[in-house]
């Protein structure tokens, strides 16, 4: 990220750390071949602040800046709200706001399994379903991703990183 901060592995973490306000990161998997169902998970490892954020991504689209489609989990450290988001085409829809009580340590992911016509877009925390949104306009393809977002100078650091598809009848959890 240039002279604003960096990306890399700290204390067997991967870290973001910026020192300028509204940085923006969001890894989309180049690599990996996917199907619409699929899932985005990691560990919060917050040493953070109010400011950061911690996004899980779903269905993410190669198109770059605002031309992006993903279906992203945001959890802000300070506040504890969690978000699940639709981007469509650079435009967010709020599908769902919670504050749940999560912490460091917890292990979180947000899966996109094909119902019907429909995305249902399903929480896990620490292996259990939390809850399904359902989502009725859904994005079709891409990859599973993570994202960060700092609005002040700060740090974001997620552990045990994974991204795959769902392979289970349902889902796996």
């Amino acid at each position: 990220n240039g002279s604003t901060g960096y990306t890399g592995i700290t204390g067997n973490k991967l870290t973001f750390l910026f020192s300028d306000n509204s940085t923006d990161f969001l890894y989309r998997d180049g690599v990996g071949a996917y199907t619409a169902d699929q899932y985005a998970s990691a560990v919060l490892a917050f040493p953070g602040g109010a400011a950061a954020e911690m996004m899980l991504a779903c269905r993410v689209s190669a198109d770059t800046g605002s031309g992006r489609d993903a279906y992203l989990l945001r959890y802000s450290d300070g506040s504890g709200v969690v978000t699940v988001e639709r981007w469509d085409n650079g435009t967010k829809t709020t599908l769902d706001t919670r504050s749940p009580s999560w912490s460091s340590g917890d292990s979180i992911k947000l899966r996109a399994v094909t119902n019907g016509a429909n995305c249902d877009l399903i929480v896990v925390r620490n292996g259990a379903v939390s809850y399904t949104i359902s989502d009725t306009s859904p994005l079709s393809s891409g990859k599973p991703g993570l994202a960060m977002r700092m609005g002040s100078g700060g740090m974001v650091t997620m552990d045990d990183l994974e991204l795959g598809n769902v392979t289970a009848s349902g889902g796996s959890i």
